[in-house]
């Protein structure tokens, strides 16, 4: 019995010993000019032999065509809109001014403003890897309408004439165009607008003159998406365009009045009115957009039918005041 026993233990021992003396054995050296081998990562084990991992993407996402799609290539960009439209105004501006020793209530309708045409000039720089684009933007329209106004003074009626002069500025952050659905790509539109929103109404007649005026500016942030169908017509699609602000601003009110007695003395007055008014506003447009190659850039042609409408610019205690704008646009983009 003692004898197994001790052969055991020394069968033991003899193991035990054997794995000290591979644990302590050096390792053999590599030959001159071999590749030194690096110990295993512990959280990689033995994936890090069949796996390569990148620090950086260096020119991997480079011109790749679903960030850098040919329709709309890197660099800067420019985009020109010439639309026709009629501006309407709906207002009720009115005030009250001292006319002598009589305080009395000024109030004039506006006259139908003529159609024009109102440019939009757009210049941006669109990023690489679908990075976005920031764009800044201008528009002018300026137009104005006559009409007449009966039974005015005790004279008969009166020439009534109104102006408007809108100046909207946009400086916009821009998303690279991605699709919601098949045969669908869309963009999103945020940051600034700043509107200048100036309109008038003169009225004179053979004894008396009137005239009213309202004078908005403001700044807020701004929300638009840009929608694009493909057709089977290469380069043809469908286009939609929704965009909404909502800006913070002064409203600034003149009255006047003169009459001429009969006597032959004249009497005059003016007043103002300011006040802090928020002022959102709405537009959408509807048509069909054009994609040709230029050059190994790209130009864009779209056409369509466009609504605008600007809500509480004339806003105040007494007053209100809207703008309207709808007509049809045709809009030019190209990069260089």
């Amino acid at each position: 019995m003692l004898g197994r026993v001790g052969l055991v233990v020394a069968a033991a021992l003899a193991l035990f010993g054997s794995q000290d003396q591979g644990r302590t054995q050096e390792p053999a050296t590599a030959p001159a000019g071999a590749p030194r081998a690096e110990p295993l990562s512990p959280t990689l084990g033995p994936f890090q032999e069949s796996c390569s991992l990148q620090d950086r993407n260096g020119s991997l996402l480079q011109g790749h065509p679903l960030l850098d799609p040919p329709s709309t290539p890197p660099g800067w960009f420019a985009a020109l809109d010439v639309d026709l439209v009629g501006p309407a105004i709906k207002q009720r501006v009115q005030g009250q001014v001292m006319l002598g020793e009589t305080l009395v209530d000024v109030r004039l309708p506006d006259a139908d403003l003529n159609w024009t045409g109102a440019p939009r000039l757009q210049i941006g720089y669109r990023f690489a890897e679908g990075v976005g684009e920031l764009a800044a933007s201008y528009r002018l329209l300026a137009t104005e309408g006559s009409g007449s106004i009966p039974g005015f003074d005790a004279a008969g009626d009166g020439a009534l004439k109104s102006r408007l002069d809108a100046q909207v500025f946009f400086l916009d952050y821009t998303s690279r165009e991605f699709s919601l659905w098949p045969f669908w790509d869309m963009k999103a539109h945020v940051g600034v607008c700043l509107p200048s929103i100036y309109f008038d109404s003169k009225a004179r007649g053979a004894s008396l003159d009137e005239r009213v005026s309202s004078y908005y500016f403001g700044a807020g942030p701004h929300l638009g998406f840009d929608f694009w169908r493909q057709s089977p017509i290469p380069g043809l699609g469908l286009y939609g365009h929704l965009n909404g602000v909502l800006t913070v601003g002064k409203v600034h009110q003149q009255f006047a009045e003169s009459l001429l007695l009969p006597d032959s003395n004249l009497v005059s007055g003016s007043s103002s009115v300011r006040k802090v008014r928020e002022s959102p506003m709405i537009s959408f447009e509807a048509g069909l957009s054009y994609t040709l190659p230029w050059d190994r850039r790209q130009l864009r042609l779209v056409t369509g039918y466009l609504f605008e409408r600007w809500f509480y610019l004339a806003q105040t205690d007494v007053s209100r005041g809207e703008l309207t704008v709808q007509g049809v646009f045709l809009r030019m983009e190209w990069g260089f």
